[in-house]
């Protein structure tokens, strides 16, 4: 399995969403029956396949996440997006108005380490791109985005009970690696790659398997620092974030799944003073899969999009993409 396939992968989907509607429609015509060849294959080779481990359900739905049975993990991942539109303070969806897209990649560098048998931790290394176009002026530009540094810990695991679930606490930090807008170079601010503060994340997670299946909910809480834009002193509100998914392990350790995410965050403050209407809120649905090609290798991925409806978020932009990961693992 070569590493660049992912790149291609999300390349090919931002190159399809830049073409006219008609030209997507023709092109998705001869895909539909590939991939229900595709699927049929994936179901029949699952069922003739030996038992593996049972933790697929997890790592489909969070990619840099160890199994029971490994130790650490070194992978890629590829994040290709579209925007469809976006949110006003009344959560009305707008759709980018004629004239202007934003197609934005960013590809992760991604490892985890165990700790101790119930402890890990983890690191994300981003490097953003972002190509915008307004009116007559088009742009392409990135950077190195925002580092994430992750721990996570399981009193209790998935499983272990029949009645009580796995409970486990997450800690995390994202350090101000990247490029703010206000220090953006490029008329269109394509070279902005990160909030431009630092950032702390808690959490709780809970999660239980039954038999095949897998259900876990998260709820973090972040918390941005405050940082000074000229002569202004600006801090971003404090952020919640819940998940939930649903995932299904077949014979052969491969997973498909669901997630649903919601994300609110409060009113921003200048200079101690709260600024009405800066709220923001977003929801994001995404469909889930995992792929082992042996016990060392996998390939996951993910579709995701905010629905371009009304009450789906909130002063954010709408959303739809792909995530497409390889990872190395050692047991």
């Amino acid at each position: 399995m070569k590493l660049w396939l992912p790149f291609l992968s999300c390349s090919a989907l931002v190159r399809f969403l830049a073409l006219p509607p008609q030209r997507r429609a023709a092109r998705l015509h001869p895909w539909i029956g590939a991939l229900g060849i595709v699927g049929f294959g994936l179901a029949w080779h699952s069922r003739s396949a030996s038992a593996q481990s049972c933790c697929s359900g997890a790592s489909a739905v969070t990619p840099a996440r160890l199994s029971l049975h490994e130790n650490a993990l070194l992978g890629l991942q590829e994040r290709a997006t579209y925007v469809l539109g976006s949110f006003d303070p009344q959560r009305r969806f707008a759709s980018s108005p004629t004239g202007t897209s934003e197609l934005g990649s960013q590809t992760d560098i991604l490892a985890a380490l165990r700790v101790v048998s119930r402890a890990q931790i983890s690191a994300l290394v981003p490097v953003v791109t972002t190509w915008r176009r307004a009116s007559a002026r088009s742009e392409l530009g990135g950077g190195f985005g925002d580092i994430n540094l992750a721990a996570r810990y399981d009193f209790i695991l998935a499983g272990q009970s029949v009645r009580v679930p796995g409970i486990g606490v997450l800690f995390g930090i994202s350090l101000p690696s990247g490029t703010a807008v206000e220090k953006a170079r490029r008329p269109l601010a394509t070279d902005a790659t990160g909030i431009g503060t630092w950032q702390g994340n808690v959490g709780i997670a809970a999660e239980q398997t039954f038999d095949r299946f897998y259900l876990g909910v998260n709820a973090i809480v972040g918390k941005r620092t405050a940082r000074t834009v000229g002569e202004v002193t600006e801090q971003l509100g404090w952020q919640l974030t819940t998940l939930g998914a649903l995932s299904y392990t077949f014979d052969n350790a491969a997973a498909v799944g669901a997630s649903w995410a919601y994300t609110y965050e409060g009113r921003a403050t200048l200079d101690g003073q709260e600024v009405t209407g800066s709220g923001r809120e977003q929801f994001l649905l995404s469909a889930l899969g995992l792929w082992p090609f042996s016990e060392s290798w996998r390939a996951q991925g993910s579709v995701f999009m905010t629905p371009p409806v009304r009450y789906a978020g909130r002063n954010q932009p709408a959303p739809l993409g792909l995530t497409l990961a390889l990872l190395r693992t050692w047991s």
